[in-house]
């Protein structure tokens, strides 16, 4: 057998004692077989060929140190049994002379690696730097402007404080100027009543004393009697009618939504008439009808209204003149139309009620002369109308 040929061998003859290889370079001194040792020699050289697991390590090896390794073959085992395979002993690797040169290379890279990090960090500062200049700058222009905006705002504000101080003056010197004319005002508003009470004490001085007019024809109770039937006869004809048609909503020029609103008549009337007797609230609306002064101020302002006394004939007849001037109301001031009447206000009591009527006498039913007037009135002038006028 061959494994008990390759045990007679001697080992100093060159058989490895503790692998049991054999070396390549003693194979032709063996003893074998042709048939054997062709085989053998195949086989031996197709492992030759073939890398090995130590060939890596015996190549990194000689790398590290830089000295050769032995490369020996293990062992076999075939259909027979395990045999030892000769051992192969190659030839020791030659020192590598590319191992500096590819350390050389290598740090160079390394440096060049090294080389470039160095550059980009020094990009890398001066772009910092760059950027700390700039916000720098930024920062200085930044409280530049914000002083310049501090003294903007300490200006306007000075100039608001000015302002607001004239604003308080100027208010002071209004208010001041508006007590002084309030003042000034009551002082007119009490002269006026004054005035006024003294122009009523010297008209009630005149009807006491002397009359505007001097009566050519008065009248006399029977007359007054007269006048008060064909006002009662014109009174029922004209309520007939009136039962008829849609009330005008106006009384003496004053509209009914204007008296609900607080005109004096309207408040004088519900003083008057509210919560008292008849007989107390006619004589209190007596005293007001034969009043001038009361009896103006039942008619609207436009109407220019103007009431004097004519004749007093007894205590339940009193002759007035009434004058309506459209001088408010018309544009044409030089063309001023009026209206002159001569009313009798008459009042009567009946079983139903109190009556107090306003009666427009016919022309010739009496002939006055106003004395505020130097010429006679023409007997054209002013008309004289059958009206009734409440």
């Amino acid at each position: 057998m061959q494994q008990q040929r390759l045990a007679g061998i001697d080992p100093a003859a060159g058989v490895s004692s503790s692998t049991g290889y054999l070396s390549p370079t003693e194979l032709p001194d063996l003893l074998l077989s042709d048939h054997e040792s062709s085989s053998v020699d195949d086989f031996l050289a197709f492992i030759g060929a073939l890398p090995g697991p130590e060939d890596a390590s015996s190549a990194q090896d000689a790398t590290r140190e830089g000295s050769k390794g032995d490369v020996s073959l293990g062992t076999f085992e075939d259909a027979a049994g395990p045999r030892q395979a000769p051992a192969i002993c190659r030839p020791k690797a030659k020192p590598r002379r590319q191992q500096p040169e590819r350390l050389r290379l290598k740090d160079q890279r390394k440096y060049q690696r090294k080389l470039a990090r160095v550059q980009d960090l020094q990009l890398q500062v001066a772009e910092l730097q760059q950027v700390l200049a700039t916000s720098e700058q930024s920062k200085g222009a930044r409280a530049s402007v914000s002083v310049d905006t501090e003294a903007k705002e300490l200006t306007e504000r000075q100039r608001a404080e000015q302002m607001l101080l004239e604003v308080s003056q100027r208010k002071n010197e209004l208010m001041a100027e508006n007590a002084q004319l309030r003042k000034h005002f009551h002082q007119a508003t009490a002269h006026s009543d004054q005035l006024r009470e003294m122009l009523h004490a010297e008209h009630k001085l005149y009807l006491a004393n002397a009359s505007y007019f001097i009566m050519i024809k008065p009248l006399t109770p029977p007359d007054c009697q007269k006048e008060l039937r064909r006002s009662m006869e014109a009174i029922t004809a004209f309520y007939g009618v009136a039962n008829t048609l849609t009330r005008t909503r106006a009384i003496c020029g004053w509209d009914e939504k204007r008296m609900t609103e607080g005109a004096r008549f309207h408040n004088f009337r519900v003083k008057t008439l509210h919560l008292k007797l008849a007989r107390t609230a006619f004589k209190q609306t007596w005293q007001m009808f034969i009043s001038p002064l009361w009896t103006e101020k039942m008619f609207s302002p436009v109407m220019g209204m103007r009431i004097r006394l004519v004749q007093h004939v007894d205590d339940d007849n009193f002759l007035f003149c009434y004058d309506y001037s459209a001088s408010q109301i018309l544009p044409q001031k030089s063309d001023t139309p009026v209206a002159t009447i001569m009313a009798l206000v008459t009042k009567f009591s009946t079983s139903s009620g109190h009556y107090i009527v306003t009666r427009g006498l016919q022309r010739g039913c009496v002939e006055v002369q106003d004395r505020l007037q130097s010429p006679a009135a023409a007997s054209n002038r002013g008309a004289w109308l059958e009206t009734l006028t409440w």
